[in-house]
């Protein structure tokens, strides 16, 4: 293979993750390995993640009969774009309480729900560790695997999306107790306005009632969840193969920053959605750094966005190759 044109982690160790790449210098990359293996078509690919917290129902009060069924309904591919773009999307349960799969209409959605649960529901992280440290790394070997699984079948970009907005609260933990970002101004506008200053409350005592570490593996066990643990894991997987993940919103520069932490230099094969806010950036910059799609900022995210950001980033490494 032509080392001029393959980047590896290695090459990247000695840089460090505040010199952020340049979107246009991942695609340069990519479309560098495309080129280098011709026998595979570029796939386009988006993982879709479901699992429940119990903080969903103690911190936030959700109904107790309350799931992700309606999430799954209106994150559903769409048909016109999935002929378009051979775009394939995946419903992975990762570690939801109930067997989501059976109660979803099969009928009203092109994929089925893929079982690679680790666990049933994350605990409240209030009274003890959210989920075992075996469950981490069961979690996160399931995503270095899917990582090995997905370039095979020829992936340069694969988006990772976390469906159940209670991710957003591990996300912001982490981003706390790893790079100082305060969470009320990461949380301010994902959660509800009455609910902010007791999530905050409640987090707060939770550090005090377990021991602090900085150590991104304990932390993702005291204050994580699958989801967050199998998207690490697969972002990493993705790396040592040098390719790379999209991603979006607080939870995306969560797992981003994450992994780096676990493994130096795989920030560098992860694109964002959109630039981080302004309010998210002077927080910590470091943090929110990293090329991304769209050059505007955004709080939230959406499915038609993680669409058309792969659409884009695809046409760009096909077009690249067949001039």
């Amino acid at each position: 293979m032509n080392e001029e044109s393959h980047i590896d982690l290695k090459r990247l160790v000695g840089k460090k993750s505040s010199e952020s790449l340049s979107l246009s210098d991942q695609m340069q990359w990519a479309s560098n390995l495309y080129l280098q293996q011709p026998r595979f078509p570029s796939r386009t690919a988006h993982y879709k993640v479901l699992t429940d917290h119990a903080i969903q129902w103690d911190w936030l009060k959700w109904d107790i009969q309350s799931s992700l069924l309606d999430e799954i309904r209106f994150q559903s591919p769409a048909k016109r774009f999935q002929k378009e773009i051979a775009l394939h999307e995946y419903f992975f349960n990762i570690g939801c309480v109930d067997r989501i799969e059976s109660k979803v209409d099969y009928w009203l959605n092109t994929h089925s729900i893929i079982d690679r649960s680790v666990g049933q529901g994350s605990k409240n992280m209030y009274f003890r560790p959210a989920i075992t440290s075996s469950e981490f790394q069961d979690a996160f070997d399931t995503g270095l695997q899917q990582a090995k699984e997905e370039v095979n079948l020829g992936s340069f970009w694969t988006a990772i999306q976390l469906l159940n907005p209670v991710s957003c609260v591990h996300a912001a933990i982490q981003l706390y107790i790893h790079a100082g970002v305060s969470l009320t101004v990461s949380l301010q506008n994902l959660i509800h306005p009455d609910l902010l200053e007791s999530v905050v409350y409640v987090a707060d005592k939770s550090f005090r009632r377990h021991p602090m570490s900085f150590d991104p593996i304990t932390s993702l066990t005291f204050y994580g969840g699958y989801d967050l643990a199998f998207a690490v894991g697969l972002v990493c997987g993705m790396a040592q193969e040098s390719r790379f993940c999209l991603v979006g919103g607080l939870t995306g520069y969560a797992i981003s920053y994450l992994a780096e932490v676990i493994q130096k230099g795989s920030s560098h094969f992860v694109t964002h959605l959109y630039e981080a806010p302004s309010d998210w950036k002077e927080e910590n910059k470091e943090a929110f750094s990293g090329p991304s799609a769209f050059s505007i900022s955004s709080h939230k995210v959406s499915n038609i966005q993680y669409i058309l950001a792969l659409e884009h980033l695809n046409h760009f490494l096909i077009q690249s190759n067949t001039k």
